[in-house]
């Protein structure tokens, strides 16, 4: 495998992460001790067999006065003998702040398993103090899939210092690292399979009305073709009030007589479960792909958080072999339920308030569409005001099972357009995860730029709509951040509130199946509509 090397100059400026510093007048010179900085890999060498699970760290030592305020490291590593499976920055990690609101992790460990990278990107907020000395960066679990050797390979890195300036790589030693991997028994057939809840996180208030769906995603051959499964919650704090397994389910047949549902979403309130019961009928085979196995549909009764898991899962075949868990990963869901205004959290630094109300919104916020047709939506900001807006990250959050991205990009002219085209770094330009319906976006201003004000667009998805039902778009993971490394809060969603920008928590699209819409003639009409709307 071949390392990509660092050739871009202006990247060398640190990009987001010389932005999100802020601006310090004074500058200091870094001053080194005798024994030099070290940004290095541990345990090394490590041997392993193959379908060993391992894990690694990246660490740093002997940092010195002025000391470490942010950092980019990405991990190379070989695909055809490693597998990252997992990766983060851990508890006590070396940029551990002060206050938990004093720290922007712009990226935690994004996993890119075609390229074998793994990406970090981390800064302090002021006033934190950047830090010196010794500890643990970053780390990553691996899987040894093949027999062979890898490097491990510490490349685009970039340290920076309390002034916003990046440390000379002269100042520095980088020790990667390697793995040994010997042949051992032959690892047992696994898919890397999803079953998940979707959303993954989402806000309520008392009263509200919320819906999830638990989805199935990449199902392998020889197919799905029985499940039975549970979603567990808390019920002080949610109640189910409806659930079922839809009708364009995952299982769905050709003919009714083909699918038999034996729990189509029974509610116990007392427990917090619901449980379904599924399979398809001879002469039918195996599901495999993407689709939802069923939706629950809550009110919130008290403050609080819940965890959406899903419990008691069997998959089986046509032949009744059951998939064995460590075929696939079951990710759970978050509901966390706003304390009233009133209420402040304990030990937490207040945000950051905008000096007036803005917006991050969706538009267009309904837009009916048929099955096949594709649209895209814009991400606006509007309202904002001085200092304005320097930086941001943002995550859409979308149905895979109904709606495809299949484009994402910021546009020309967008809200954060630089004077200068070199004073602007995109860290994500629209990264698309139809697996999991996710596109994120993160971008930043270098200085000397100024703060944006007023109102623009932010960025721009383009979709196919690939089943019919009812979408929600949501604004996930939402960052904004001041031209001096200040972060703003939004936490309260009323635009009306002062001091606050709202992120609306869903815009909806319906998708209507073609065939069943109208009239040949009001068709017609619609299509133009649509075309002259989304050209």
């Amino acid at each position: 495998m071949v390392i990509p090397k660092i050739v871009n100059r202006k990247i060398l400026n640190l990009a987001l992460l010389t932005v999100l510093l802020g601006v310090i007048a004074v500058s200091r010179p870094f001053a080194f001790s005798s024994s030099p900085m070290t940004l290095y890999i541990s345990p090394q060498p490590i041997f392993v067999e193959e379908d060993e699970i391992f894990s690694i760290s990246m660490s740093i030592s002997n940092v010195p006065s002025p000391g470490m305020y942010a950092y980019q490291i990405r991990l190379y590593y070989d695909t055809f003998c490693l597998e990252a499976i997992s990766a983060g920055i851990p508890e006590g990690h070396f940029m551990t702040p002060s206050s938990p609101s004093r720290v922007f992790i712009v990226e935690g460990g994004s996993i890119d398993k075609e390229l074998g990278r793994v990406s970090f990107a981390i800064t302090l907020l002021s006033p934190e103090q950047a830090k010196t000395g010794n500890g643990i960066v970053a780390s990553v679990e691996f899987k040894a899939i093949a027999a062979g050797n890898s490097q491990l390979i510490l490349a685009d890195v970039k340290l920076v210092d309390s002034s916003a300036t990046e440390i000379p790589s002269s100042q520095y030693v980088i020790e990667d690292g390697t793995v040994n991997v010997a042949s051992g028994t032959p690892p047992p057939p696994s898919s890397p399979f999803k079953l998940y809840v979707n959303p993954e996180l989402s806000f309520a208030q008392v009263g509200d009305k919320l819906s999830v769906k638990i989805n199935i995603a990449k199902a392998p051959l020889p197919g799905i073709f029985a499940y039975t499964l549970s979603l567990g919650y808390n019920a002080t704090v949610l109640q189910a009030i409806t659930a079922g397994i839809p009708n364009h389910n995952f299982l769905e047949t050709s003919t009714p007589e083909t699918l038999s549902i034996m729990d189509n979403g029974t509610i116990d309130n007392v427990l917090g479960a619901v449980s379904f019961d599924a399979t398809r009928l001879t002469p039918e085979e195996g599901k495999t792909g993407n689709g939802a196995l069923g939706f629950i549909e809550f009110v919130v009764a008290a403050s609080g958080k819940s965890t959406l898991e899903i419990t008691a899962v069997t998959l089986a075949d046509k032949d009744d072999n059951v998939f064995p868990s460590t075929q696939y990963e079951q990710i759970q869901g978050v509901v966390s339920v706003r304390s009233p205004p009133d209420v402040t959290p304990p030990d937490i630094d207040p945000p950051i308030l905008l000096p007036t109300s803005a917006v991050v919104y969706v538009d267009p916020v309904q837009n009916p569409v048929a099955v096949d047709d594709s649209f895209e939506v814009n991400i606006f900001i509007a309202n904002m005001s001085s200092p304005g807006l320097f930086s941001y990250q943002l995550r859409l959050s979308y149905d895979c099972t109904l709606l495809e991205a299949v484009d994402a990009f910021i546009p020309e002219g967008h809200f954060l357009t630089p004077m200068s085209p070199a004073k602007i770094f995109i860290v994500e330009n629209g990264k698309i995860d139809n697996s999991l319906g996710k596109v994120s976006f993160a971008l930043t201003l270098l200085n000397p730029e100024q703060g944006r004000t007023g109102d623009g667009v932010l960025a721009t998805v383009k979709f196919k709509a690939i089943a019919d039902g009812n979408v929600t778009l949501r604004l996930e993971d939402v960052k904004l951040v001041g031209p001096d490394a200040c972060g703003y809060t939004f936490e309260d969603p009323d635009p009306a509130t002062p001091n606050s920008f709202a992120v609306p928590e869903f815009s909806s699209i319906v998708i209507l199946v073609e065939l069943l819409l109208f009239a040949t003639l009001t068709i017609v009409i619609m299509k133009k509509a649509k075309a002259h709307r989304f050209t």
